[in-house]
């Protein structure tokens, strides 16, 4: 199993194709790259990148081991970055259900008073001035 920062490692070196500029890009020192991508070669079992004078290069293995992580790493990375736009009620959307029973005038109270409180969010109200069970249940089944 690699761990995160290995695979880090390995899809910088594998974009940039130098340890140098992947070293700078992670904020690491170039020996440090040169120890987790020794540390992934050695977990996967097979040279993942030739390494020349001034050149690097992926091997078949490397570029087959790169499709797979690449992804992988790109959606973690996307969903740490939401995770800590939104924060703890700090932003993002909140949908809220609200009684029919509520009245209109108190419903846009809250709302309001909510988004005052918490200014990075926007609430999107949902709610349905009917008791009839079909209707309730509509925007369910419409995703």
């Amino acid at each position: 199993m690699l761990e995160m920062r290995e695979i880090e490692t390995f899809v910088a070196v594998a974009e940039e194709l130098h340890f140098g500029r992947a070293a700078d890009r992670l904020r690491l020192s170039t020996s440090r790259v040169s120890n987790l991508l020794r540390t992934v070669e050695r977990r996967a079992g097979a040279r993942l990148f030739e390494r020349g004078n001034r050149v690097v290069r992926l091997t078949p293995q490397g570029a087959q081991l790169h499709a797979g992580p690449r992804a992988a790493y790109i959606q973690i990375e996307r969903t740490l970055e939401d995770v800590r736009r939104t924060g703890s009620l700090g932003g993002g959307v909140r949908r809220a259900g609200f009684s029919t029973t509520l009245p209109e005038k108190l419903r846009a109270e809250l709302i309001d008073a909510f988004e005052r409180r918490y200014p990075h969010c926007r609430v999107v109200a949902s709610g349905t001035a009917t008791t009839d069970p079909a209707q309730l249940l509509r925007p369910l089944r419409q995703g």
